[in-house]
Protein backbone atom coordinates (compact mmCIF):
# COMPACT_ATOMS: atom_id res chain seq x y z
CA UNK A 1 0.00 0.00 0.00
CA UNK A 2 2.91 2.35 0.62
CA UNK A 3 3.65 2.28 -3.11
CA UNK A 4 0.43 4.22 -3.75
CA UNK A 5 1.04 6.76 -0.99
CA UNK A 6 3.92 8.94 -2.06
CA UNK A 7 4.41 10.02 1.57
CA UNK A 8 5.68 6.51 2.28
CA UNK A 9 8.34 6.64 -0.43
CA UNK A 10 11.99 6.66 0.48
CA UNK A 11 14.98 7.75 -1.63
CA UNK A 12 15.25 4.09 -2.66
CA UNK A 13 11.98 4.17 -4.64
CA UNK A 14 12.40 2.71 -8.11
CA UNK A 15 11.88 4.68 -11.30
CA UNK A 16 9.33 2.08 -12.41
CA UNK A 17 7.20 2.84 -9.35
CA UNK A 18 7.36 6.58 -10.03
CA UNK A 19 6.36 6.09 -13.66
CA UNK A 20 3.59 3.63 -12.82
CA UNK A 21 2.02 5.80 -10.11
CA UNK A 22 2.32 8.93 -12.28
CA UNK A 23 0.63 7.12 -15.16
CA UNK A 24 -2.21 5.92 -12.93
CA UNK A 25 -2.74 9.41 -11.48
CA UNK A 26 -2.68 11.08 -14.89
CA UNK A 27 -5.08 8.57 -16.39
CA UNK A 28 -7.41 8.84 -13.41
CA UNK A 29 -7.58 12.62 -13.66
CA UNK A 30 -8.31 12.37 -17.37
CA UNK A 31 -11.07 9.87 -16.74
CA UNK A 32 -12.50 12.11 -14.00
CA UNK A 33 -12.53 15.57 -15.56
CA UNK A 34 -13.78 14.73 -19.06
CA UNK A 35 -17.08 13.15 -17.90
CA UNK A 36 -17.45 15.81 -15.22
CA UNK A 37 -17.14 18.61 -17.78
CA UNK A 38 -19.43 16.83 -20.23
CA UNK A 39 -22.12 16.32 -17.61
CA UNK A 40 -21.86 19.89 -16.36
CA UNK A 41 -22.34 21.38 -19.82
CA UNK A 42 -24.93 18.89 -21.07
CA UNK A 43 -27.45 20.18 -18.53
CA UNK A 44 -26.99 23.85 -19.50
CA UNK A 45 -28.44 24.32 -22.98
CA UNK A 46 -29.51 27.96 -22.52
CA UNK A 47 -26.87 29.17 -20.06
CA UNK A 48 -23.79 27.53 -21.51
CA UNK A 49 -21.65 30.71 -21.53
CA UNK A 50 -22.44 31.51 -17.89
CA UNK A 51 -21.92 27.87 -16.92
CA UNK A 52 -18.52 27.81 -18.62
CA UNK A 53 -17.41 30.89 -16.71
CA UNK A 54 -18.65 29.56 -13.37
CA UNK A 55 -17.11 26.13 -13.97
CA UNK A 56 -13.73 27.64 -14.89
CA UNK A 57 -13.87 29.96 -11.89
CA UNK A 58 -14.61 27.13 -9.48
CA UNK A 59 -11.81 24.96 -10.91
CA UNK A 60 -9.31 27.83 -10.71
CA UNK A 61 -10.30 28.76 -7.16
CA UNK A 62 -10.16 25.12 -6.09
CA UNK A 63 -6.72 24.71 -7.65
CA UNK A 64 -5.44 27.88 -5.99
CA UNK A 65 -6.72 26.85 -2.57
CA UNK A 66 -5.23 23.36 -2.99
CA UNK A 67 -1.85 24.75 -4.00
CA UNK A 68 -1.91 27.16 -1.06
CA UNK A 69 -2.69 24.37 1.42
CA UNK A 70 0.05 22.13 0.03
CA UNK A 71 2.54 25.02 0.17
CA UNK A 72 1.69 25.71 3.82
CA UNK A 73 2.03 22.03 4.74
CA UNK A 74 5.33 21.75 2.86
CA UNK A 75 6.73 24.82 4.63
CA UNK A 76 5.67 23.51 8.04
CA UNK A 77 7.20 20.09 7.38
CA UNK A 78 10.45 21.62 6.13
CA UNK A 79 10.72 23.68 9.31
CA UNK A 80 9.97 20.65 11.50
CA UNK A 81 12.53 18.51 9.67
CA UNK A 82 15.13 21.27 9.87
CA UNK A 83 14.59 21.50 13.62
CA UNK A 84 14.93 17.73 14.07
CA UNK A 85 18.10 17.54 11.98
CA UNK A 86 19.56 20.62 13.66
CA UNK A 87 19.13 19.05 17.08
CA UNK A 88 21.74 16.42 16.17
CA UNK A 89 24.30 18.75 14.65
CA UNK A 90 26.22 20.04 17.64
CA UNK A 91 29.90 20.39 18.43
CA UNK A 92 29.46 17.52 20.91
CA UNK A 93 28.22 14.92 18.40
CA UNK A 94 31.10 12.51 17.76
CA UNK A 95 29.70 11.46 14.38
CA UNK A 96 30.82 14.81 12.95
CA UNK A 97 34.37 14.72 14.24
CA UNK A 98 37.04 14.87 11.56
Amino acid sequence: MSMWLMTGWTPDVSIQTIIYVGFIQGTSLGLLFVPLTTEAFATLPALRAEGTGLYSLSRNVGSSVGISIVTVLLTQNIQANHEQIGAWITPFNRAFEV
